[in-house]
Formats: C-alpha cells, sequence, structure tokens
C-alpha cells in the first residue's frame, strides 16, 4: 500500500500596517495532507524571523504518526537539509525531497556518483560538528556542520556523530533537464520509477495553495494589524479543511462519458460559505445535493510552462475594496 503523503511549501504574505515601511510581512509553512487534501498543521513567522527549516522540523517532531501506515514526507528543494532528514528519521518515517543538482554546491556537492547521467545509489553520511582526525566515526562520507547550521542531534565542538543513510535517484525530465530526489525509501518498494510518480503528487500542494489564496480568499485581509491577520490565516486554513471534508461526501453518479467528474472547488467554497451562514439563521441548506449539481471534468496529465518572472502584488483589504 502507498504511505501517507504529507508534503510542505511556504508562502509569503504581506499586509499593510504600521511597520517603517508600510507593511507587515509573513511567512506561512503548511502541512498538506495529499491522501485526504487536509492542512494538518502550520508555523506562522514573521518575515524578519523566517525560518523555513526549523519550522518544517517543528511540525515533523508534533505531527502525529499514522497507526496502519508510515508517512511520507514530501517537500521541494527549498526545504532539503539534513536536520531535516535527521528529524523524520528520528521519528521512523520517511522524506523524499528534490535536492539541487549534484553539479550544483548543496548537500550533494563534494559526493562520488556514478559516470552515468541517470543513477540511484545509497549514501551513508556521517554528520560531525567537530574538525580533528582523533574523532572516531565509521566508514563513510564524512560531513562537518558548522556552528552556523542548525543540526539539533549533535552538540557543536562535540566528539559526537550522527549516521545519515540516503538514497540519491537522478533522472532526466523530458524537458531534457535532469532532476535528483534524497530520500530513504527502500529501492526494492520504491524504484526510481515510483519515485518520479510519488513526488509527482507533490503539485496537489500546488493547487491547494491557489485554492488557498484565490478561491478561500487568503490573498485578501480584514484586518490590518498582524495579530489579527494570523487569526484570518487560521480560519482561512479551518474553512479549506471543512470545504474539503464536505466534497468527500458527495456522491459522484457513474457516467459512461469521455472524463470522470468531481465537485467544483469554487462551487464547493460558496456553497459552504452559505451553509454556515444558513445555519446561523437556522434555515440549514441542503450542501450535499447542491454540489452534486455542480461538477467538473477530470483533466489528467496537463501541463503549462512555468512563468520566467513572478510579479509581486500587494494584497487588497477587503475594507477598502471598490463598492
Amino acid at each position: 500500500t502507498m504511505p501517507t503523503a504529507v508534503t510542505k511549501p511556504g508562502i509569503h504574505l504581506t499586509t499593510q500596517g504600521n511597520s517603517a515601511k508600510g507593511v507587515h510581512s509573513v511567512h506561512l509553512t503548511a502541512f498538506h495532507d495529499l491522501d485526504y487534501c487536509r492542512y494538518s498543521d502550520a508555523v506562522i513567522q514573521p518575515i524578519s524571523h523566517k525560518d523555513e527549516y526549523g519550522a518544517f522540523s517543528t511540525i515533523v517532531d508534533r505531527h502525529p504518526l499514522p497507526v496502519s501506515a508510515k508517512a511520507v514526507f514530501i517537500a521541494d528543494r527549498g526545504f532539503c537539509s539534513y536536520n531535516n532528514m535527521a528529524h523524520v528519521l528520528q521519528r521512523g518515517q520517511f522524506f523524499l525531497f528534490r535536492a539541487k543538482d549534484i553539479h550544483s554546491k548543496g548537500l550533494l556537492h563534494h559526493i562520488d556518483f556514478p559516470p552515468e547521467d541517470e543513477f540511484d545509489v545509497s549514501v551513508r553520511l556521517v554528520i560531525v560538528r567537530r574538525q580533528s582526525k582523533k574523532l572516531s566515526v565509521p566508514d563513510g562520507y564524512v560531513r562537518f556542520v558548522n556552528k552556523d547550521t542548525s543540526f539539533d542531534f549533535v552538540e557543536y565542538g562535540s566528539d559526537g556523530f550522527f549516521l545519515l543513510p540516503f538514497r540519491v535517484v537522478r533522472f532526466k525530465l523530458p524537458s531534457g533537464d535532469y532532476e535528483a530526489l534524497v530520500t530513504n525509501l527502500p529501492s526494492n518498494d520504491f524504484p526510481p520509477d515510483k519515485l518520479k510518480k510519488l513526488y509527482f503528487r507533490r503539485w496537489g500542494i500546488e493547487t491547494s495553495f491557489r485554492h488557498l489564496k484565490y478561491t478561500i480568499g487568503l490573498s485578501k485581509f480584514h484586518a490590518k494589524k498582524a495579530s489579527s491577520v494570523t487569526q484570518e490565516i487560521w480560519a482561512r486554513l479551518i474553512s479549506y479543511n471543512f470545504t474539503s471534508a464536505v466534497m468527500d461526501c458527495v456522491r459522484i453518479p457513474v457516467k459512461t462519458t469521455r472524463h470522470d467528474y468531481k465537485v467544483s472547488v469554487s462551487a464547493a467554497v460558496f456553497v459552504c460559505r452559505k451553509f454556515i451562514l444558513s445555519m446561523i439563521v437556522q434555515s440549514a441548506l441542503d450542501v450535499l445535493q447542491l454540489l452534486a449539481r455542480e461538477l467538473i471534468p477530470i483533466r489528467l496529465d496537463r501541463s503549462f510552462p512555468r512563468l520566467s518572472t513572478a510579479h509581486f502584488r500587494r494584497p487588497a483589504y477587503f475594507l477598502y475594496r471598490p463598492s
């Protein structure tokens, strides 16, 4: 069976306020359960103290573990670090990170790889925090982690070490570029082809963020204070989870058509919002019946070119929207 896949992105939110530059900037790091389409945890940090590595390890340490299967923590290369891998290993779970290519100066630098362009090799890394020839460490690639780099399992300057085994899988993309994945999933159960499909599931977090920002309304705020904006962020996450849970309860009729169908997220958000308001006035809507009418086709294997530049757009407050 496929283990539970959990992924983690980061999002930068900027709001107007009373800071020196007239804005409050916060960074949201959220965990999204790809099996159930829910946000299971999140960390909100001021942009001046943004620490995505620390947010990842914090959520991994407090994340509830599944009973019947282990979890796979999937993340983009912005979160691939020795410390994050060690936190997942300490909990006895699996990780799947996209890393910088072997020719870049990153975690895979100075490791001897096969001359082939595509490979699947096991790496035995030994993390130390003291540079001394007298250290007694096991065989492997010894990597020194300096004082400015976080590593929570070996104290800086001590004689201890941390053994970090993982696989490096490099393959060619349809575009001609090469991609490297770092994981501790067993090679017998997860060959390279299966790893690529598993990592492709991470795209579900991108689509969920699009719905969270634009359909749910995370890019618009009522408040101006940082604490109130934080409250609105949690409200949007709860609204997304509630909508996703309701969509799971909708029975979609089976038809002999070209495409399979699913509930429209935009329609579901609108209907669920009306349902919550109708409960206040004691005239509840039949949500499932309404959503069963709002179906859209499922189109798989669609791809679009990545935008070369991202244009920053300051969030507009509901308070100052034109009437």
